[in-house]
């Protein structure tokens, strides 16, 4: 989403072996059936976002946060071909247009959308034989206001039609002052279906327009050597607009130099067009045929304001100071937020996509084989990066850096505080396209053994150009400019295998094996830096092995985990140690793996009540994790992945009587190093959620939900400038202010939904 993601490592993993345990119930093998019933549950789950509210919760297994999020499907096809030119959670949302909405496993995944984690996979409504809506509205104490709307019924000769409408005002925990919501999105679908003797084919039309950024959920706090944080000058965590007030961006253009003036609102969002043809047959021999056609026209922007290093005006010596761009002779002391914005205005993209699956049910096997294209046609495609210095209060100030000159005082920033305009050009144009041929088999070799194979060759090819260091430059005014671009081609081929073994030793219970071997190359978008990333092909390489246990009053699978990825590519931004206003963005390499030992329990002690539990236990490393930058060598192999913790828990208890449904959630998650050196970490949590669901009668629901229900405030995830942080230096960051994400605030929810 892009999200800051709660963490339940290794759980992707566990999701096949849950999924054959839950249909041990019954008695029967059908995982699949299972699968769905188990991955509804988790889908319901991933809508608990402890880190924002704008889209799913991200599920982690075991790898860096920003790896390993999660693939949102629609109809069978990634809702966005690459979230660098197109965030997904800016052309989809769950906005109650779905006939099915489920959770894929880390396996299925693999094969069936060629990613690394958990997928969630929708399924739009296509229209019904009767005529029926659902409305429904959702604010809280923040003040969102977010509905959905569906019609849908019978139109003449077995056509079918469903329309949907979705909107969402967003202030998010913070009261900026230049907008009151800071995420506008609106989406709306018409489905058209026509349904005959041995199937139906439809046609949907979906338009969405949004408006904001990912990266609005940073604070600034004091940071402890327990790895706790206090407030900063009474600045809350959590509701502190920490944005620049203005809410504009100021980039100059990366061919000419002109200097721009652009809405940061307005003039960045996202506005798709997107078609879909879908149907389904049965033929005469049992195989059923199964497709998705879409051309996706979008025009999308993007901002980013990344956080540095907070550091005093003492402390850059007498020939350096700080004025307010608002007047530039009154002079700023105290503390200052370095920092720089990334910034696109909308440009245009066209996708093509289209999948399909042939598949039969025979006695002994259930399988299916797919073909699936991925085409992504992005039309120079460009982001413009500049330096910004702010003060630290709610709804900050911009300030310009001037330096003395022969006696002068001098802008070092320009007079809209931009300071090394264009300083990282990122560009790329052309076509990013995956072909694929994917094949599963379902095999009951016995009423006690099942075995669950997948394989999945990939061709990913890249035609199109970037522009490396050499066709980059001044031009006359002295601006950075690209003077040209080159081109590029690159293919991979992927291959990805699956396996997945489940024993039925006894009446309740049994064993279960997994296995995953899934490589990745690399997207168009890896190469928008100055510098060949050298994007080698990603490995990754998964083993798991477990027991279950099913009774109607408790359920228990337990799995030892093993996962490894090599050539991870993270392109970010480093500071130099030794001068915190001097930033590099560039790309390391690194490898991850980790073991880890899930256990998931469900009870059920009487008529009602429910209680599940989940525990992970993991230890997740970096490998070949080693780099040299700012004249200094940075070694992070053997560190703990940041951002992941190693012991997570989650307590979820649910009691239903009558026409009420009290639920509770707590997770906890140990500490999470906040930088790659391990050098600063952030301290054990607790994440509570609650709420009250009253079903008024079949058509009539109400809920209020609690999100933080204990009102803890804090920091997770990772800490602005932190990424060459060392062991030595962590000292000097004790007792100081720091930037950095945080979990969400006490929240109030309330929503109301109607079917008709």
């Amino acid at each position: 989403m892009k999200l800051n993601s709660i963490t339940l490592t290794m759980f992707a993993i566990l999701a096949s072996s849950i999924a054959s345990a839950q249909n041990a119930k019954n008695g029967k093998q059908k995982n699949e059936n299972s699968a769905i019933t188990v991955a509804d549950n988790q889908a319901q789950s991933m809508l608990l976002n402890a880190s924002s509210d704008n889209g799913p919760r991200e599920i982690n297994i075991g790898l860096p946060t920003d790896l390993a999020g999660t693939a949102i499907l629609e109809n069978g096809i990634q809702v966005s071909y690459d979230s660098q030119s197109q965030s997904p959670n800016r052309v989809w949302r769950q906005d109650g247009s779905f006939s099915k909405v489920r959770s894929m496993n880390l396996y299925k995944t693999a094969i069936y959308n060629g990613s690394i984690g958990i997928a969630m996979s929708t399924e739009s409504g296509r229209g019904s034989s009767k005529f029926g809506g659902a409305a429904s509205f959702q604010t809280n104490s923040f003040g969102l206001l977010r509905g959905n709307f569906k019609v849908s019924g019978p139109l003449k000769n077995n056509f079918e039609y469903q329309i949907s409408a979705f909107v969402n005002y967003d202030p998010t925990s913070m009261r900026a002052s230049f907008d009151r919501f800071l995420d506008q999105t609106q989406i709306v679908r018409g489905f058209l279906n026509k349904k005959y003797k041995n199937g139906q084919v439809g046609i949907q039309y979906k338009f969405a327009n949004s408006l904001g950024s990912n990266s609005l959920n940073q604070n600034p706090y004091i940071y402890h050597q327990d790895g706790t944080v206090t407030k900063y000058n009474g600045l809350a965590i959590g509701t502190t607009a920490y944005i620049e007030k203005s809410g504009m961006a100021y980039p100059q253009n990366i061919y000419s130099g002109e200097q721009l003036s652009w809405d940061l609102m307005k003039e960045t969002g996202s506005t798709s067009h997107i078609f879909d043809i879908m149907g389904d047959h049965k033929y005469a021999n049992g195989m059923k045929l199964n497709y998705t056609a879409r051309f996706h026209y979008a025009q999308s922007g993007f901002w980013n304001p990344n956080l540095g290093t907070i550091f005093s005006t003492e402390s850059q010596g007498a020939n350096n100071r700080y004025v307010y761009r608002d007047d530039l002779n009154q002079v700023y002391t105290g503390d200052v937020q370095k920092g720089q914005m990334a910034v696109s205005n909308k440009w245009g993209k066209v996708g093509v996509f289209g999948r399909a699956e042939l598949s039969k049910d025979t006695k002994h096997h259930n399988w299916l084989v797919g073909l699936s294209v991925n085409m992504l046609d992005a039309h120079d495609a460009s982001r413009s990066v500049y330096g910004t210095y702010m003060t630290i209060e709610d709804n900050p100030t911009a300030l310009v850096h001037q330096k003395m000159i022969n006696g002068k005082w001098v802008n070092s920033s320009n007079e809209l505080g931009c300071e090394n305009p264009n300083s990282a050009i990122q560009y790329y144009d052309g076509i990013d396209s995956k072909t694929a041929i994917y094949l599963t088999d379902r095999w009951n070799m016995s009423k006690r053994l099942t075995l669950d194979l997948g394989l999945r060759a990939e061709l990913q090819h890249i035609d199109g150009y970037w522009a490396p260091t050499s066709v980059r430059g001044k031009n006359d005014n002295g601006a950075n400019v690209l003077k040209g671009k080159e081109k590029l081609k690159k293919d991979w081929f992927n291959k990805s295998a699956t396996a997945n073994l489940v024993y039925k030793a006894f009446k309740n219970g049994g064993f279960t094996a997994d296995a995953l071997y899934a490589e990745i190359g690399g997207n168009l978008s890896s190469y928008a830096q100055a510098v060949d990333p050298e994007i080698k092909q990603s490995k990754t390489t998964a083993f798991s092995a477990g027991v279950y246990y099913n009774h109607p009053v408790v359920s228990v699978t337990s799995k030892v985990n093993y996962i490894k990825r090599t050539n991870y590519s993270f392109a970010g931004n480093f500071e130099n140690p030794n001068n915190v206003t001097e930033i590099q963005r560039t790309t390391v390499k690194y490898d991850v793996q980790t073991i880890g030992w899930t256990t998931d329990v469900d009870l059920k002690p009487f008529k009602g009540f429910n209680l599940h539990l989940l525990m992970t236990l993991q230890n997740p490393k970096y490998s070949q994790f080693d780099f040299t930058m700012f004249d200094q060598r940075f070694n992070y192999t053997d560190k703990t992945v940041r951002g992941v913790s190693k012991v997570l828990l989650e307590i979820e208890p649910s009691y239903q009587f009558k026409k009420f449904r009290i639920w509770g959630s707590a997770r906890y998650f140990s500490k999470q190093y906040a930088c790659f050196s391990d050098a600063l970490y952030f301290a054990p949590r607790w994440e509570t959620f609650a709420g009250i669901d009253y079903k008024y009668n079949k058509n009539v629901n109400l809920s209020v939900n609690v999100v933080n229900l204990l009102n803890e405030t804090g920091a997770q995830g990772s800490i602005a400038g932190a990424n060459t942080i060392t062991e030595e230096a962590a000292s000097a960051y004790y007792d100081k202010p720091l930037a950095g994400t945080f979990i969400r605030p006490f929240t109030v929810e309330f929503k109301t939904s109607i079917k008709f």
